[in-house]
């Protein structure tokens, strides 16, 4: 199984470190014929075709197919899909995200695909990111070189963002 590791600093003396997502707690361990070091849940594996786009069209709920035909629509499903051009980490939005913009704008959004990947790229950070890793308030670059504030509201435990 590959394995991932990550290590982040997210403040000043606080360091937190992923394997394949998971938060290391607690590092070698000596037992008797090796060392452990302990995880905060089973670790799952890497997929070995890391394609972003099959990770979203295979969504049980379906809740991403929306931002799937924009991404067609603009192209950019070739490029994420295409993981040497990575890593990418992708903060997709669901379909309700799309219904809540006000009829006008997405129309001009269809209309403008210039503008709808603009829209898009401000949902793609040029790099792996684990929520792990993340800490309130934390200012990503993301592709389309504008900057997005990361926060929890609480109770949902999934990043939100404001574009800057």
């Amino acid at each position: 199984m590959p394995i991932r590791f990550f290590a982040f600093s997210s403040l000043p003396g606080i360091k937190v470190t992923t394997v394949n997502g998971a938060v290391v707690s607690q590092v070698d361990l000596p037992i008797p014929v090796g060392v452990v070091h302990v995880v905060d849940r089973v670790l799952a594996p890497i997929t070995n075709d890391r394609d972003i786009i099959r990770a979203l069209s295979s969504d049980p709920l379906q809740r991403f197919t929306t931002f799937l035909k924009a991404l067609r629509a603009t192209k950019l499903d070739r490029e994420l899909a295409d993981y040497s051009t990575g890593p990418w980490t992708v903060f997709a939005p669901v379909n309700d995200a799309f219904m809540n913009l006000p009829m006008s704008e997405l129309e001009d959004l269809i209309r403008n695909t210039g503008r709808l990947r603009e829209l898009l790229l401000n949902h793609v950070a040029g790099k792996t990111l684990y929520s792990a890793g993340l800490r309130s308030h934390q200012v990503v670059k993301m592709a389309s070189g504008r900057h997005l504030n990361l926060f929890r509201r609480t109770g949902d435990g999934f990043p939100q963002g404001l574009i800057k």
